[in-house]
């Protein structure tokens, strides 16, 4: 693979670099980053994930994957779609998750009240994750924007949001 820290960082830059100079609805193809890094698709992940995390945090750049093509800079009218995905994601792993501990604790005989408890919160924690990932929870949202229930818009949500994560890591 790379015989020192120096050539990984090179092939970071090279990655990012392309990721720069992609327009917008450009797809970066497998084939391009296995010429540039000299790796596989699966062998580069790292180098891509982190390069395309640094070119959103830097330039807001948004990249999806397309199968067995690359990475494809997405385009503005698409990045909601980005968002639908992930949220239609954790809404199915919260669902399994809640599912899961539901089973275990019918499942289970004579559980620590203390255990048991913590169980019953994560199940309640899953089900309101479900919940506001749902098509249901949008709509809360939507109307939350509505013109005759002026509260805080979603960009000002979002901005406090944010806010609080890159205070968290700071901290």
């Amino acid at each position: 693979m790379f015989k020192s820290s120096s050539e990984k960082l090179l092939v970071r830059i090279a990655v990012l670099q392309i990721l720069y100079e992609t327009p917008i609805g450009g797809t970066v193809t497998y084939a391009k980053i296995h010429e540039i890094t000299g790796l596989d698709a699966q062998s580069a992940r790292p180098f891509i994930y982190g390069a395309m995390q640094r070119a959103n945090k830097e330039r807001g750049l948004l990249f999806e994957n397309e199968r067995d093509v690359g990475y494809r800079r997405i385009e503005q009218e698409h990045a909601p779609g980005l968002g639908l995905k992930a949220r239609q994601s954790i809404g199915r792993k919260a669902r399994r998750t809640a599912v899961a501990l539901t089973r275990f604790t019918l499942n289970s005989n004579g559980l620590e009240p203390e255990v048991a408890k913590k169980v019953n919160r994560e199940i309640a924690l899953a089900g309101l994750i479900e919940y506001s990932a749902s098509s249901k929870g949008m709509r809360a949202v939507e109307a939350s924007e509505s013109a005759e229930n002026p509260r805080v818009s979603t960009a000002t949500a979002g901005a406090a949001i944010l806010a609080k994560l890159n205070a968290r890591d700071k901290g």
